[in-house]
């Protein structure tokens, strides 16, 4: 068992540097005291270290000490706050410490922020655990507002964004490859306005605008042809009957031939012109002209 003393002498207003007379290594501790929600230095603190059996007043932030390596509680007192116990452990690589008072009036609020920060907490976890990336963001966004997102969160964060837009975008490429263009786009879409700089979905929208431009233009130049024959059909069909009979009487038997198959492609069931083209393909061939 060692045997140490500690003499505590004040050598500048509130800091106190202590005389030590030790056979072990003295290791100095600094320990900043703050309010919990403010943030604010609290300048006089009652710090009593149990197993030192020492207790000093604080007239700055904090407080300097020297004392071996191990674990020291300290308890920490200030009016208009609560009482708090601190363990702290000692060693060359841990000597900096901050310590957070609570005001009398300020645990609701606190309790408050913890409830609040949890739930944001579970709506982040169970986001991550989906791979929903923009539902992520979201609470992120608002999380912000109110409390710091840390490193954690933004790695978590960035790997399920890239998850998120990876399923999506291969979702996208496996119905465009199947013709459904139309979910395709919206998938990739999708993908583009959660991320505009996200140059692949912007090439494959780009990719099946231009399809869907040459479908419509098909599409536009077989219904005008439609309505070419519909038309020509209402308005020209009878015309067309009565030439035909011009030019089988006239004995001009091919371009009668011609004429009534013309008809029959607009109205296939015109028994006029079925019983003349059966007429002159018998004239044809009796004239050896089929």
């Amino acid at each position: 068992m060692f045997f140490i003393l500690l003499l505590f002498q004040i050598s500048h207003p509130g800091l106190l540097t202590p005389v030590i007379f030790s056979t072990e290594e003295m290791i100095d501790v600094h320990c900043a005291i703050y309010d919990s929600l403010s943030k604010d230095s609290i300048r006089e603190v009652h710090i009593n270290i149990e197993s030192l059996k020492k207790s000093f007043n604080t007239k700055r932030s904090g407080f300097f000490i020297s004392v071996p390596k191990g674990e020291y509680e300290i308890v920490l007192t200030s009016p208009g706050y609560e009482e708090k116990r601190v363990k702290l452990e000692v060693d060359k690589n841990s000597n900096n410490f901050q310590v957070l008072l609570v005001k009398t009036g300020d645990r609701e609020r606190i309790n408050k922020a913890e409830r609040l920060q949890k739930a944001y907490l579970d709506s982040l976890n169970q986001a991550f655990q989906k791979g929903d990336a923009p539902a992520a963001l979201r609470v992120m966004g608002a999380m912000s507002k109110y409390f710091s997102v840390g490193d954690e969160i933004t790695r978590l964060y960035e790997k399920t964004r890239v998850f998120w837009i990876d399923s999506l975008m291969r979702l996208a490429q496996e119905l465009q490859n199947s013709g459904k263009l139309a979910d395709a786009y919206y998938y990739y879409k999708k993908v583009f306005d959660f991320d505009t700089l996200y140059e692949d979905a912007a090439k494959k929208m780009a990719e099946i605008d231009t399809e869907f431009t040459r479908k419509k233009l098909k599409s536009a130049q077989k219904r005008k042809r439609q309505v070419i024959i519909k038309k020509k059909t209402k308005e020209k069909i009878e015309k067309l009957y009565q030439k035909g009979i011009e030019q089988f009487l006239a004995e001009n038997y091919q371009e009668a031939l011609k004429t009534f198959k013309e008809v029959l492609r607009y109205k296939p069931g015109h028994s006029g012109a079925r019983r003349y083209l059966k007429r002159t393909r018998m004239r044809l061939k009796v004239l050896g002209q089929e």
